[in-house]
């Protein structure tokens, strides 16, 4: 599989509802301007099932070894959002969100 094929199914798993679509590391961290979770049991517990569906415009996806960037609009709303993925292994062990 790849690191695209991870991303994409991240954002799959948001949509569908699919846990097992999320290959996160268990060492995976996630950063956004709304906070930090510095652990997947914590990020999962926050987020995972408790946020809408989650459905995207993509608008480019560019992979550079072990990391991802995608763009794109939610929901066709406001700015578009950057996230930059870093994979290892097969899972995703970090990301980072961009918004305006």
């Amino acid at each position: 599989m790849t690191n695209k094929q991870i991303v994409r199914d991240f954002y799959r798993a948001w949509q569908t509802g699919d846990e097992s679509l999320l290959y996160l590391h268990e060492d995976f961290q996630h950063h956004s301007k709304q906070g930090s979770f510095t652990n997947l049991e914590q990020f999962m517990e926050v987020c995972w099932g408790k946020l809408p569906a989650f459905h995207a415009t993509l608008l480019e996806l560019v992979e550079e070894g072990d990391r991802v960037v995608i763009w794109y609009r939610w929901e066709n709303e406001g700015m578009p959002i950057c996230e930059w993925f870093r994979i290892s292994d097969g899972l995703i062990t970090e990301i980072r969100v961009f918004t305006a």
